[in-house]
């Protein structure tokens, strides 16, 4: 099963939220490449839902660039493939 579910109605507020995530993660100055990456990989996936490939298309790459060895690595090379599909 997918990792994450979304309600389409709401992806906005998704959006909204990964921004200050990320932030808040980038501002720590830590070593948090795993959460940056799932919260990119989030970010493809919301606009993906909201068919907005190119951005999506963006974000998976970032995850990639990461070069972490974490499973959202793996995600975004299948979601650079094929869009992401909430079931």
């Amino acid at each position: 099963p997918p990792l994450f579910f979304f309600d389409t109605a709401t992806t906005e507020i998704y959006t909204i939220v990964f921004v200050g995530s990320v932030s808040c993660v980038l501002e720590t100055g830590a070593e948090l490449d795993t959460l940056v990456g799932y919260a990119f990989l989030l970010r493809g996936n919301i606009y993906d839902l909201q068919n907005k490939r190119n951005l999506s298309l963006i974000n998976y790459r970032e995850v990639i660039k990461l070069d972490n060895y974490t499973f959202a690595i793996e995600l975004s090379r299948k979601y650079l493939k094929q869009p992401y599909i909430n079931n």
